[in-house]
């Protein structure tokens, strides 16, 4: 079968700009979470110590007070618009990519200017350049497999591959979330038990520290747990398209308006999942994960069967 241009247009100058443009904002936003975590979590449970440092009672209590709601104030209208507006650019470059690659019209409705989403992209691309020795990492991002096949499938495929992998990181990742929330109170609980000589100091040294922790945590489960509702959402609708795709009862154009359709959704998770740190998924990701290029060969080798 003729190729299709995937595996071309993919490894182009441009599209390779754009690939590392997005991976450079997507490490400074999963950094940007990583100290949200410090901030929010783990340096509350500091305050019932750091009160300490005050020598009169009242003050000890209205400080930790007033750090607690400092902290929440900061994560709020700092770190999580800094996070959310990294995460929207770089969806907004990968759509780029997509687009550029799948021969995907772009949806301005959707995802904005498309001359909006170009800024910014050398200079995050640069900056991604001079961390990294190689961009060979960033070649093929898509299997070469799928340019064996009509364009019209080779996008659903690679459609496909964009939201299939990581519900098992998330669901590990729902569990973390509720350990910390456990282990945080019980420290909080137990050293403002011990330190304190009356109820009220004790209620307020337990629920000071505990308010910002509880929010970050509470905020994460839920957008969390959104993301993975999302997630399977999407894979049954790609699902019924493929099964359309494999059993000849779609029209290419037909096709064409599917796909657009799955972009929107892609886009929209993209813009809205909450980011997991690289370290907690490469250490909680399955032993048993299947070579890509595997997968992509065995899945074209299926939807060229029915072509015979």
């Amino acid at each position: 079968m003729k190729n299709n241009g995937i595996s071309k247009r993919q490894n182009e100058s441009g599209n390779i700009e754009l690939l590392a443009a997005q991976r450079e904002l997507y490490s400074e936003a999963k950094r940007m979470t990583f100290i949200q975590f410090v901030i929010s979590v783990l340096f509350p449970i500091t305050l019932p110590i750091l009160r300490n440092l005050c020598i009169n009672s009242n003050r000890q209590l209205a400080f930790i007070v007033l750090l607690s709601i400092l902290l929440v104030i900061f994560n709020i209208f700092y770190f999580e618009k800094t996070v959310k507006s990294k995460r929207l650019a770089a969806a907004r470059i990968q759509e780029l990519f997509d687009t550029n690659v799948l021969k995907i019209k772009w949806n301005e409705e959707v995802c904005g200017s498309k001359i909006f989403a170009h800024s910014g992209v050398k200079l995050k691309a640069e900056q991604y350049k001079k961390k990294s020795v190689s961009l060979d990492n960033l070649m093929d991002w898509y299997s070469k497999h799928y340019s064996s096949v009509d364009i019209s499938a080779g996008r659903i495929m690679c459609q496909k591959v964009n939201v299939t992998w990581d519900n098992e990181v998330r669901e590990k990742f729902q569990k973390f979330l509720l350990l910390v929330l456990i282990a945080s109170s019980v420290l909080v609980i137990s050293y403002a038990i011990v330190k304190n000589k009356t109820f009220t100091e004790t209620l307020i040294s337990i629920i000071a520290p505990l308010f910002p922790i509880g929010l970050y945590i509470f905020k994460r489960y839920c957008e969390n747990k959104e993301t993975i509702v999302r997630i399977e959402k999407l894979n049954h609708r790609l699902e019924i398209v493929w099964e359309s795709l494999m059993n000849k009862e779609t029209k290419v154009i037909d096709l064409e308006i599917s796909s657009r359709k799955l972009q929107d959704s892609i886009f929209k998770h993209r813009s809205n999942a909450l980011m997991i740190w690289d370290w907690f998924y490469f250490k909680y990701r399955t032993n048993q994960e299947v070579d890509m290029g595997e997968v992509a060969q065995m899945v074209v080798s299926e939807y060229q069967n029915t072509k015979r």
